[in-house]
């Protein structure tokens, strides 16, 4: 009885906390006044083929043209293909020196909507695809050109009208032209707070020159637009994390502060705006546990495309990664339940 008196205890405590950690974040208070919809509809993404091309690590998703887009590095390749029509999946992108390879283990991607291509980076060249091609399995890029610029990007995205936007170690921002492969860097960094400290997810408009960003280790979200080559910068702050950079020689660290928390961990846009996971956990650098407890979420918030709060969603399970298809119908996320690694989906 002393047993099930002390776990009721700490599963009140643990109900209590969430309770006043989301009604102290400044983020969740913006949030207030909108709709907020509970998910609890959430349904496994049954593929016929999991068995043979099973999932790791469900870092980031993207959506296009009915396939999911998955970072997910195992042995020789870095992604994941999963076509919600056919439930099969199978892997893309191998690492390696040859032509159309990734050098690196890290990647990202992006879609050109408006031209129905797909943009992957592994930080030394971009490759892309062609949308209905991939659709048919037919996995080689159309083209590819280096973005090894003077300004060492970091996380960044493709943008209308042959742009890449990221942040780089330089300045908070930068803007490469990839015709005129010329890349310009801007907005000083605060203090020591530096590329790390700051690093951030950036999402592009599928229609406009504009670029959605949201930092991870603050909650500081904006918009970046594009006039004549150059970037706007609008953006909000909620909380700014004490944490600064530390460069000793040619190595670059994080100095962590006393309550080191994950902000903005991973989004998803569309026309009607950007879907982005938010923690606002507490964080122990030391232990891996908690890490990937602070990185994951139950809380997906809606911005409009001018940063303006839409709505509020508050899943059944907590995911590490999402994406929304371009109806903004179904929300597909990345689930580690149990510590198996599957994808769930939801009506929206």
């Amino acid at each position: 009885m002393k047993i099930i008196k002390y776990i009721l205890a700490l599963y009140i405590v643990f109900l209590y906390g969430c309770k006043e950690t989301e009604r102290d974040d400044s983020v969740f208070v913006d949030f207030e006044e909108v709709e907020e919809v509970k998910l609890t509809n959430s349904k496994n993404l049954s593929l016929e083929n999991e068995e043979e091309e099973f999932f790791s690590y469900l870092f980031e998703m993207t959506y296009a043209n009915g396939l999911l887009f998955i970072n997910d590095p195992v042995s020789e390749y870095n992604m994941k293909i999963v076509d919600i029509d056919s439930k099969l999946i199978r892997k893309f992108g191998k690492r390696g020196r040859g032509p159309g390879e990734f050098k690196s283990q890290m990647c990202r991607a992006s879609i050109d909507r408006r031209k129905n291509e797909l943009y992957v980076t592994d930080n030394y060249d971009y490759f892309v695809y062609d949308l209905d091609s991939l659709k048919n399995s037919q996995d080689e890029p159309v083209r590819s050109f280096n973005f090894k610029t003077e300004h060492n990007y970091l996380s960044t995205t493709y943008c209308q009208d042959g742009y890449i936007v990221g942040g780089t170690y330089d300045n908070r921002f930068g803007i490469f032209d990839i015709e005129k492969k010329v890349s310009k860097s801007s907005y000083d960094y605060d203090g020591a707070k530096g590329a790390l400290s700051s690093q951030a997810i950036y999402y592009s408009h599928p229609k406009e020159k504009e670029v959605m960003f949201f930092q991870t280790k603050s909650a500081i979200m904006g918009l970046l637009s594009i006039s004549s080559g150059e970037l706007t910068l609008n953006e909000k702050k909620y909380w700014i994390s004490d944490g600064r950079d530390v460069i000793e020689g040619d190595t670059r660290s994080t100095e962590y502060g006393d309550q080191p928390r994950v902000s903005f961990v991973e989004a998803s846009e569309t026309n009607k705006g950007v879907y982005v996971l938010y923690s606002g956990k507490s964080i122990d650098p030391t232990s891996i546990e908690s890490v990937t407890n602070a990185f994951s979420s139950k809380y997906v918030l809606l911005y409009d495309w001018d940063g303006k709060p839409l709505k509020k969603y508050t899943l059944d399970k907590e995911v590490r990664s999402i994406a929304i298809d371009e109806s903004d119908s179904v929300l597909y996320a990345a689930s580690y339940e149990n510590d198996t690694p599957q994808i769930i989906m939801y009506k929206l």
